[in-house]
């Protein structure tokens, strides 16, 4: 269990930044 909760918490801060630069590229064009 102790690895899988480092995976957890690694993938917690990479899948916020994920939708959010998605976001941000995704909006432009849409804008556009």
């Amino acid at each position: 269990m102790a690895p899988m909760h480092v995976q957890n918490v690694r993938e917690v801060p990479e899948y916020e930044i994920d939708p959010k630069e998605i976001d941000l590229t995704n909006s432009i064009p849409l804008t556009k």
